[in-house]
């Protein structure tokens, strides 16, 4: 909500009509349009400046952008045609906006926090069909090189090692990924099938049909984990190694092209065997 100091203006902020922000997910970044239609009766003053700030939920925060004075992002101004902005390294599914208002003492006029991505009526998804992942994405100081981070009702999220800058590792290098993401999906899998703190998890439903849709429909629904004597069924444990052997084993759109994750980390592995035994 857009607030200012004097208590005399409230703007609402994703509806559309003052602030309206669409994201969209391209190769390595994403693509921010703003839209700003602000009150022309209490924002047009020449000394009013506008920033934008966009950042990941329990995540990295992004320098602001200045999108000029308030003067030029009034509503039913004609020139008014908005702005756009290029995220690196960011997770579409995890960012928010902060919107400020300062005048030219830096007082702030107006403030609106956790912004969200505008949606049409009827429109799912954070307005934009790329936002459809198994993950978030996010980097910490952790103790381990990754770890796996679950809430009900929330996307899980994958945290990688900062220091050692294992992000870049994991989106261009095929071994790490496949070994990470391995590790990551097996360990989801067993939580929302074995935690009943997950049972009614709202994105568990989610989770489970995109990895059904990523292995094209070649994989049934997950069984109990649970035999009725308590011990744990063989078959859901077979069928999250199915599960995992299915992601990898189908082509997934990189870059433009199809690939097949585990005949690449094949191909990789075998190389280096025969590099090593060339120097033997």
């Amino acid at each position: 909500m857009l607030i200012n100091r004097t208590g005399r203006k409230k703007i609402i902020q994703n509806q559309g009509k003052e602030v309206k922000i669409m994201t969209k997910k391209n190769h390595e970044s994403v693509t921010v349009d703003v839209q700003l239609n602000l009150d022309k009766n209490f924002y047009n003053n020449k000394n009013f400046a506008v920033k934008l700030q966009a950042y990941e939920k329990q995540g990295q925060s992004f320098l602001p952008w200045d999108l000029g004075a308030a003067q030029k992002n009034l509503e039913g101004l004609e020139d008014n045609i908005g702005h756009q902005f290029t995220l690196n390294d960011v997770e579409i599914d995890n960012l928010l906006f902060r919107l400020k208002v300062i005048d030219n003492k830096n007082t702030i006029i107006g403030l609106a926090d956790s912004i969200k991505t505008f949606q049409e009526p009827g429109e799912s998804g954070g307005g934009s069909k790329d936002t459809d992942t198994l993950l978030i994405l996010r980097e910490k100081n952790i103790q381990l090189p990754f770890k796996i981070e679950m809430e009900k009702d929330q996307k899980p999220v994958l945290v990688l090692q900062e220091k050692i800058r294992l992000k870049q590792l994991f989106k261009h290098n095929i071994q790490i990924k496949v070994l990470i993401y391995t590790a990551a999906i097996r360990d989801i899998l067993k939580t929302y099938l074995s935690d009943t703190e997950f049972k009614d998890c709202e994105y568990k439903t989610k989770f489970i049909e995109k990895i059904q849709q990523i292995c094209g429909g070649d994989l049934n629904d997950p069984p109990d984990y649970q035999n009725d004597d308590g011990t744990v069924n063989e078959e859901a444990l077979n069928w999250i190694n199915e599960s995992i052997s299915l992601i990898f084993s189908n082509p997934i759109k990189k870059g433009g092209k199809n690939i097949i994750y585990m005949n690449e980390f094949e191909k990789i592995c075998k190389n280096l065997g025969d590099e090593e035994q060339d120097e033997d």
